[in-house]
Parts: structure tokens; sequence; C-alpha cells
């Protein structure tokens, strides 16, 4: 109990491949830069939005699912460069690299009803809407692979105090994902916890604070509130969560507390696998 209020007690203190053989570099032209990211969001029938992260070993990308049938979720989805069209994998590989043009001559349907579907590539936050429509067409046949993979997504424990894997993602003050990974949470009874995290940057994130690469956590559980460090050998360089833990889902704010006290704040969730 006192671990447990002693992590409440810090947050009462406080007031997120190779080239393409269907299309040409060389025949579209080619952007100056390069992207972290690409957002595919379907509004309306199909229900559908994630974005792709491109992994250290450039065989494979990371899709992390935000919402789906018009719930917010997060799961996250490995696609590697055998279980999709080589041409659409490839594509991915030279948009984020900046080598093709991105803008085209696709329009938006008016139509009062139906389903809505925009494909758009990310750099340090902000959106560019891809429009080329050879490129859209290619990149939408990642809603495909993860539509299927989805369908083999397994239906986690709903008891919290199981503890387990959870997907975790976090998003700046904006609302921008800069951060996705997995931790393990164990109960070391029933208000306690500890585990161990494997988080990655989305991207070049500033102010994000010690939550990138692996690492120990420790933190309490009372009421429904679980409160999680980081970096708990730390005093000086803390990085926070504090949420809710309810069912298979853990979601709140984390903070970065340095020694100056809290540097920078956003939002996280985690979804047990």
């Amino acid at each position: 109990m006192k671990r447990a209020w002693h992590y409440a007690g810090i947050f009462l203190a406080m007031l997120a491949w190779t080239s393409c053989k269907d299309l040409s570099t060389d025949a579209i032209g080619g952007n100056a830069g390069s992207y972290d990211a690409m957002v595919i969001e379907r509004q309306g029938g199909g229900d559908l939005g994630f974005t792709v992260l491109p992994n250290a070993n450039s065989s494979s990308y990371t899709a992390v699912i935000q919402h789906r049938e018009f719930k917010d979720t997060l799961i996250l989805i490995s696609i590697a460069a055998d279980e999709i069209d080589a041409s659409s994998f490839g594509a991915l590989t030279n948009a984020l690299a900046g080598k093709y043009e991105i803008a085209g001559d696709f329009k938006q349907t008016t139509l009062p009803a139906g389903s809505w579907v925009r494909v758009y590539l990310v750099h340090e936050g902000n959106k560019e809407e891809v429009t080329n429509i050879q490129l859209r067409d290619l990149l939408l046949k990642f809603e495909e692979t993860v539509r299927e993979k989805l369908k083999m997504a397994p239906d986690p424990s709903t008891d919290p105090t199981q503890g387990g894997r959870y997907q975790y993602a976090s998003y700046d003050s904006s609302g921008i994902l800069v951060v996705h990974g997995w931790f393990k949470l164990t109960f070391v009874n029933s208000e306690s916890v500890s585990g161990e995290w494997h988080f990655a940057p989305v991207g070049n994130p500033r102010d994000i604070g010690p939550q990138t690469g692996d690492g120990t956590l420790a933190g309490g559980f009372h009421d429904g509130k679980l409160w999680i460090d980081l970096n708990p050998q730390f005093r000086d360089n803390n990085l926070l969560l504090s949420g809710t833990l309810d069912g298979n889902r853990y979601s709140g704010e984390w903070a970065w507390i340095s020694f100056v006290g809290i540097t920078s704040t956003g939002t996280f969730e985690a979804v047990k696998q």
C-alpha cells in the first residue's frame, strides 16, 4: 500500500524495399524530404484507422491500429515483406524515402453516405495526403493485409489483475503518435506491479523523456488506478504513467519529470494482447 501511495503522491503533485516494379521513381519525380510513417484512415463503412511504421530490419513494417468499427483500440501487427504484394511493399519503402511525388489527381467522393479512405505520409507530426492515384492504390494494399491479420488477432483476458503483455502507444500534447512498443506487467500483489518495457520512437520526437529503448518498470495499483514508473532506479529523470486499468485496456497520461520538475506531458493507451 505504501508503494501505491508513493506513486499516487507523485502524480497528485503533477497538475504519446526495395525498388518497385510497377511505379518508377524516374517516371513520377521525387521529393527532397523523407517521411516517418504512413496513416490510412477509412471512415463510414468498414471504419478503420492505423499507422504503418518502418522497422529497423527494413524487411517488415509495424501497423498500429488505433480505431476499428467505430471504437478506439490499440493493436500492433507486424507485416513482413513476404506477407504483402512486393510492389506495395516497395512503394511504401520508396514513398517514405521521399522518392515519389505524392500529389496527383485523386478526388475524394462527395456522396453523403458510404465509405471514405484517405492515405497520408507523416513527417514530424505533419500529415500530407497521397493523391497520386497509382501510388495510393499500391499503398491501400496495406489495408487489405491489416484486415486479414485482424481476423487472426487473439481475444485477450479481460481480468486486469492477471497482468500480461500490453501493446503501447503514446502521444504528445498535440495528439501525435510519438512512441510505440510493448510492456509486460506482473502483479506482485494486489497493490504493486513490476515488469519490463520495450519502446521505439516514431520518427524523431522531441521532449518525450526516457520512454524509448528497453527497461524495467515498477508501480502501484489501487481502486482501478495504476501508476507506473518506467525509470524507477532514478529520482530526477522519470517517465511516469498514470491511468485507469479497465478490463484489457490501460490509458491515461504520461509525464516526464526531470530535476526541474514536470518537463513534458502527453497521453498513452495500452491494450493487452
